[in-house]
């Protein structure tokens, strides 16, 4: 239905829904998944970024990203623990980040080399 927001994965072979969450306060704006298949991660336009597990059917990690109000993009880096995210700043600069994911509770971003230090960012 237009206005709900969630995310629901069918299995292809019977259409039935094999995965449902709606955690999402606004318009999922960017998707990607674990090159191994096992987490998804998602850009919401309510600002957070999310890992979702779909085994476990449950929000494994989420924090704060970008602070712009347009449009955010997320890309899994592989099979690795690294997300490249793209959005704005709440000066509507863009920038840039990587997120390391330490399952199952935290997301640590990697500032560029300018600021070369690391940020942990627990979810809860």
């Amino acid at each position: 239905m237009l206005g709900e927001l969630y995310i629901v994965l069918k299995n292809l072979v019977d259409g039935q829904a094999t995965f449902y969450i709606q955690d999402h306060e606004d318009e999922v704006q960017s998707t990607s998944w674990k090159q191994s298949g096992q987490l998804l991660t998602t850009q919401c336009k309510d600002r957070t970024l999310r890992i979702l597990d779909p085994r476990q059917a449950k929000v494994a990690a989420a924090c704060e990203s970008h602070r712009g109000n347009k449009n955010s993009k997320v890309v899994w880096m592989g099979n690795s623990d690294r997300i490249l995210t793209t959005g704005f700043s709440a000066v509507r600069k863009t920038v840039r980040s990587i997120w390391f994911f330490v399952f199952p509770m935290a997301l640590v971003e990697a500032f560029p080399k300018s600021r070369p230090y690391l940020r942990i960012r627990t979810t809860g």
